[in-house]
């Protein structure tokens, strides 16, 4: 009788999922944990019959950890790319164990590698390492939706290009494309 009870009760509860928190994987809240971030998309995938699964131990080799910017970015296929910032400790899988979240928060969540790339401050730590070239070329995507959060940002890294002895001198037709020039004095 026993066994009969056990056996119904687990397959009543092993047909139930938790529904995620958010309806698709790129609506994951900014500022989510990297934990919450692969609670949910396993959720997801989950409730929509999907296999594939973003923190897992064989998707590792796709993770980035850029350890001077303290950001990391995680993709298990390529077409979505959640990029961590203020991170200490990268995400690491084992077969045996599971995943190690470490630590960090969302901030950006896109299709395109060259933006998730860009999301780490290349400019700025370039300019911190007192690399100077003679012009650069700048592309703000993120103006193209403008948030308070990239208005920052954008400000951010427009004045210290600026305090650096820089100046803009020429925007193009194409919004977000600033080139700055360094003075010669």
């Amino acid at each position: 009788m026993r066994t009969l009870f056990a056996i119904l009760v687990s397959l009543i509860l092993g047909g139930c999922v938790a529904k995620p928190d958010v309806a698709h994987y790129e609506n994951i809240p900014i500022g989510s944990s990297k934990e919450y971030t692969c609670d949910q998309w396993l959720l997801i995938a989950i409730n929509n019959k999907q296999r594939n699964v973003l923190c897992r131990y064989d998707h590792q080799d796709k993770y980035r950890y850029f350890e001077n910017d303290k950001a990391e970015i995680i993709t298990n296929d390529n077409k979505v790319f959640y990029v961590f910032e203020n991170v200490n400790s990268k995400m690491y899988c084992t077969f045996a164990l599971g995943c190690f979240f470490g630590d960090g928060k969302l901030k950006l969540i896109t299709r395109d590698f060259r933006e998730a790339s860009a999301a780490v401050e290349v400019i700025l730590n370039m300019l911190e390492d007192k690399i100077f070239p003679q012009q650069i070329l700048v592309e703000f995507d993120e103006l193209n939706k403008a948030t308070e959060i990239s208005l920052d940002r954008f400000f951010d890294c427009h004045y210290k290009i600026l305090s650096n002895n820089y100046k803009l001198v020429k925007t193009s037709s194409e919004f977000p494309n600033f080139l700055y020039i360094k003075n010669l004095i």
